[in-house]
């Protein structure tokens, strides 16, 4: 059954399965003494999809370091990589949700591990990361996220119920 007229609200209702193969963005870099650094996914998102996971973890370089805590992570919607931190703040926030603001923008924090099941309004844009850690050290940071299309067609048994 063709359900590209359903609202939105609607297909959110159907079934995980009925939502397809799932794929992963991973992004990584690295912050030296709080020196943000950014990176690009090579792939643009869909048009319309689904969030189901978030992950990102921080790898110290001196862990012993009393005021080391990790980095932070700002993620953003656009379709290149920002040259500075004004281009960055400009691009539209992917966790408007987040809670803390850092620098301007709204971070995540180490060991952050999500289950989320969040459409977006991707249009086609990329994610672009800013990885960000504390001064006096060192810290490489990865950020996962899995997404998949919004699904076009459902099998009829499934809404014959």
């Amino acid at each position: 059954m063709d359900i590209r007229n359903w609202p939105l609200g609607q297909i959110m209702q159907l079934p995980d399965h009925c939502f397809g193969r799932k794929f992963p963005i991973i992004l990584s870099n690295y912050s030296d003494n709080g020196v943000a650094h950014y990176a690009i996914s090579e792939i643009g998102l869909p048009e319309t999809c689904v969030l189901w996971e978030v992950w990102f973890y921080s790898i110290v370089g001196d862990p012993g370091f009393e005021g080391n805590r990790g980095g932070t992570v700002s993620v953003k919607l656009g379709d290149q990589l920002p040259a500075t931190a004004a281009e960055f703040a400009a691009l539209e926030d992917f966790f408007p949700e987040a809670d803390e603001i850092v620098a301007g923008a709204r971070v995540l924090r180490v060991s952050l591990n999500l289950k989320l099941r969040k459409p977006y309004a991707a249009a086609g844009r990329r994610i672009i990361a800013r990885f960000t850690g504390q001064a006096l050290s060192k810290a490489d940071m990865v950020l996962g996220l899995v997404f998949s299309s919004i699904p076009t067609e459902v099998p009829d048994c499934l809404l014959s119920v």
